[in-house]
């Protein structure tokens, strides 16, 4: 009886994600107008001064920043962004979403399964604007924290104002490249740098366009010309 109901649990469960993950667009564009005007304003910056930004954010929290070059390997190193480390425990950063108003639970899913392979105790989505509801159950169930635009903004607003050398040094080299024309084309989606490809298949063949140097996580691309 006991492994009946709890398969019974298990059913509404997961009926209860897949409707929250369907809900009416309509649903969803009223949640995203509720975006403060303070975190709309972070769109303003490039992907590397979000990210200079961040990392000293967290710093400030008490924690060891890295790159996920250097704390991750596998598909964790293709799904975390930022690794922390506080205590002989990591957790995984992930802010390839921050550029949108609505996060959807896919992103949590994504992260949960880097920290399962890379063997992290935590994890943290990141983003200026707000979650969907689904992604908002998944976290619950994912030791996932979900930072939002109004929670990011208050993390990194003390670090704009003061920030610390190294910071300062991060974003006068991307503002700098920025002014001076030799920033690279940004990705729509998550704003790193694009890369030109050229497209081997199909009927745009021989073609060449800009994709996400994020790809495959990051499936931005741009036409060229």
């Amino acid at each position: 009886m006991e492994i009946v109901v709890a398969a019974l649990m298990a059913c509404l469960l997961a009926g209860g994600v897949v409707w929250l993950m369907l809900r009416a667009p309509a649903e969803d564009e009223a949640l995203a107008s509720a975006i403060t005007p303070s975190a709309r304003e972070l769109l303003s910056l490039s992907w590397e001064e979000f990210e200079a930004l961040l990392r000293e954010a967290f710093e400030r929290e008490g924690f060891r920043v890295f790159e996920r070059s250097q704390g991750t390997t596998g598909v964790a190193a293709g799904l975390a962004d930022v690794v922390l480390e506080r205590g002989g425990k990591r957790w995984f950063v992930s802010a390839k979403h921050w550029r949108e108003r609505l996060v959807p639970g896919q992103a949590v899913q994504e992260l949960y399964g880097a920290m399962v392979a890379g063997g992290a105790s935590g994890g943290y989505v990141v983003t200026h604007g707000l979650y969907g509801p689904a992604a908002k159950v998944l976290a619950g169930e994912r030791r996932v924290e979900l930072i939002d635009g109004a929670r990011l903004v208050k993390m990194i607003e003390p670090v704009r104002e003061a920030p610390s050398d190294i910071t300062r040094r991060r974003l006068d080299r991307a503002r700098q490249a920025e002014t001076t024309g030799r920033r690279q084309v940004p990705c729509p989606l998550c704003g790193r740098p694009m890369q030109r490809r050229l497209d081997r298949f199909g009927p745009r063949a021989g073609q060449s366009f800009f994709a996400c140097s994020d790809n495959p996580r990051c499936k931005g691309t741009r036409e060229i010309g």
